[in-house]
């Protein structure tokens, strides 16, 4: 990963038949956009810096703020938006059985639409 690129970067660190394990490099600034990540439930923990997540829960949004130390697990088709709300960059790694398709979502006046669906579940 070039730490002076402006872009979130992402590496896949290992995976196996059951597993893939994923570093997500996160730029001041960067997020990646309301997606799931189909039907694979999954986790993630901040190892450096600070990311805000966002889900919703009908018409209401939810904010998360992780830092360093702190992860969540997820669900099934759970829907967020990652970003690096901070100065400096985040790393983080993500862990799932194994993505088949993520779908992203648009946010609208009537709720969350899907969009755009990549069939093997790399769209970050």
């Amino acid at each position: 990963m070039d730490p002076h690129n402006k872009e979130s970067q992402w590496v896949e660190l290992d995976s196996g038949p059951n597993l893939q394990i994923w570093l997500l490099c996160w730029p001041a600034g960067t997020q990646n956009g309301s997606h799931d990540h189909g039907e694979s439930a999954g986790a993630f923990q901040v190892f450096s810096g600070t990311l805000l997540e966002q889900t919703s829960s009908g018409y209401r949004l939810q904010f998360r703020t992780l830092v360093a130390g702190e992860g969540r697990s997820f669900e099934q088709n759970h829907i967020h938006h990652l970003g690096n709300v901070r100065m400096g960059t985040a790393l983080s790694v993500h862990f799932y059985p194994r993505l088949t398709t993520t779908t992203r979502y648009a946010i609208t006046p009537t709720g969350l639409k899907s969009g755009a669906v990549d069939p093997n579940g790399l769209g970050w």
